[in-house]
């Protein structure tokens, strides 16, 4: 069953991704992402990346560590921490 919510706003983003690392050339072993909330749309936009990153050799486990999924009580945290290892 397709979920638009789901499978559509994974498919856009992932497009980005894909395109977003053609033209950086960062490879995706060192590609890292924050959700802000780890509802069903969160997750299955995850889990579509995660099949992508499976596909270009990574494990699933290397992919899922790629990802972080925050709240409202720490995101502003996280995005610090990302902006600081950015």
């Amino acid at each position: 069953m397709f979920n638009d919510d789901i499978q559509g706003t994974g498919a856009v983003i992932l497009a980005g991704i894909i395109n977003t690392l053609k033209v950086t050339g960062v490879p995706v072993k060192d590609q890292r992402a924050v959700f802000h909330g780890a509802g069903s749309a969160g997750t299955g936009v995850a889990r579509q990346i995660v099949e992508y990153f499976v596909k270009q050799g990574l494990t699933e486990d290397e992919a899922r560590r790629s990802f972080w999924f925050v709240d409202t009580k720490v995101s502003k945290l996280c995005v610090i921490l990302f902006i600081i290892t950015y």
